[in-house]
C-alpha cells in the first residue's frame, strides 16, 4: 500500500506513522488502494480516490485529526468489500452449481429420449411391434403393492437413462396404452417375461387401478428368469396369478402369483399362502418390495423360513397397445 501526503503546496512527503497503519490494511486485505492525504485549512483529510475497487467504497472520506479511528474505519470498509467479494463469488459459483445440474438433466433426458426412439427404430427394422419403457424396479420399497405411484400421475426419476437400473416411473406409465406387456429382469431388454390382456387399458394406471386381473403364468419360465434356486421353492401351479393379486396373510403383487412354503401342501385361493414373486410386492411378515421375492416364497427346501430368503431383482417393464 503507497500511502502519501500532500500538503497544499503540493510537495508529497512521506508519513511514517500513517505507512505503519497502512501495513496493518494491508495485512487483512488482498485489495491494494493508493491513500492520499489532502490539508485543507486546519484539517487533514483522507481520500480513496477512484482505483482499483473504490467504486464501492462510495468515495468515502476520512478524518485524518483522530488517526486510530481513520485507521478502524478503513479496515472496517476493506473488510465489508472482502465480505460482497465472498458474496459475489459464492453466488456465481452456485449459478454455476445450477446451470451445470440443469445441463446434466437434459443430456440425461436426450439420451433416455435417444434410446427409447433407438429402440422404435430397431422395431421398424424388424418388422416388429415397439415397446415403450414405463417403469424401471429394484427390491427397494418405493414400489412395493401399497406405493401411491401405482395408481397415481406423479412420475419418479424420469430423465433416469434406459440402462441404470434404478426406481424410476416414466411419464408414459401415465398415457400410453396397454394390451401388452413384458419385464426384463437384469437385463433392460432380455430375459423378459411378457403377457397379453383381454383388452386395452388407457394406461399402466388405469390397469393397476382397475383390481384384480387374471392372466395365466407359466411358473417354470418365471422362475428361469427370476433365477430362483430350484428346489428352494414349493413347485405349485400360480396361486392367484395376474395383476393387483391379493392371497392371505398379507401377501400381495402388482403383476406376480403367490406360493406356500417351500415345506407345506399347495394351496389355492383362498387358502394358505405364504409369498409372491414379480413386481409390486407385500410379503408376509417381510414388507414391501419392488421386485424379486419376498421372504417365505423360497426359503430352502424342507423349510418356512422368512429369515435370509427375500431377494431382490431388478426389472424394466415395458407396455404397448
Amino acid at each position: 500500500m503507497d500511502v502519501n501526503l500532500i500538503p497544499s503546496g503540493g510537495t508529497r512527503r512521506s508519513l511514517p506513522l500513517l505507512l505503519a497503519s497502512a501495513a496493518l490494511l494491508t495485512s487483512v486485505s488482498t485489495f491494494a488502494f493508493v491513500i492520499y492525504v489532502h490539508h485543507q485549512g486546519n484539517s487533514d483529510q483522507i481520500s480513496i480516490p477512484e482505483g482499483a475497487g473504490t467504486e464501492l467504497l462510495n468515495y468515502q472520506w476520512y478524518d485524518f485529526s483522530d488517526l486510530q479511528t481513520t485507521v478502524t474505519k478503513l479496515v472496517k470498509d476493506v473488510s465489508a468489500l472482502q465480505a460482497k467479494v465472498a458474496s459475489d463469488e459464492t453466488n456465481t459459483a452456485n449459478t454455476i452449481s445450477a446451470v451445470e445440474a440443469n445441463m446434466s438433466k437434459q443430456i440425461a433426458a436426450v439420451e433416455a429420449n435417444t434410446s427409447q426412439v433407438q429402440i422404435e427404430i430397431d422395431a421398424l427394422r424388424n418388422g416388429l411391434p415397439s415397446w415403450t419403457l414405463v417403469m424401471k424396479l429394484t427390491g427397494a420399497t418405493t414400489f412395493g403393492y401399497s406405493s401411491s405411484y401405482w395408481t397415481n400421475s406423479a412420475t419418479l426419476n424420469p430423465l433416469s437413462p434406459l440402462d441404470t437400473p434404478a426406481d424410476a416411473k416414466y411419464d408414459a406409465f401415465n398415457n400410453q396404452g396397454v394390451k401388452h406387456l413384458k419385464m426384463c429382469i437384469g437385463h433392460p431388454k432380455n430375459n423378459c417375461l411378457s403377457t397379453t390382456l383381454a383388452k386395452t387399458y388407457g394406461s399402466c394406471k388405469e390397469l393397476f387401478a382397475a383390481g384384480y386381473i387374471e392372466s395365466s403364468i407359466n411358473t417354470s419360465q418365471w422362475m428361469t428368469a427370476f433365477g430362483v434356486t430350484s428346489g428352494a421353492y414349493q413347485n405349485c401351479p400360480a396361486n392367484k396369478p395376474g395383476f393387483n393379486s391379493f392371497c392371505p396373510d398379507g401377501n400381495y403383487a402388482r403383476w406376480g402369483y403367490c406360493n406356500n412354503c417351500a415345506n407345506q401342501n399347495c394351496n389355492s385361493y383362498p387358502y394358505d399362502a405364504d409369498g409372491t414373486v414379480g413386481i409390486g410386492l407385500i410379503g408376509q411378515t417381510t414388507g414391501a418390495q419392488g421386485a424379486g421375492w419376498t421372504g417365505y416364497f423360497a426359503s430352502g427346501a424342507g423349510t418356512c423360513s422368512a429369515s435370509g430368503g427375500k431377494t431382490s431383482r431388478n426389472i424394466w417393464l415395458w407396455v404397448r397397445s
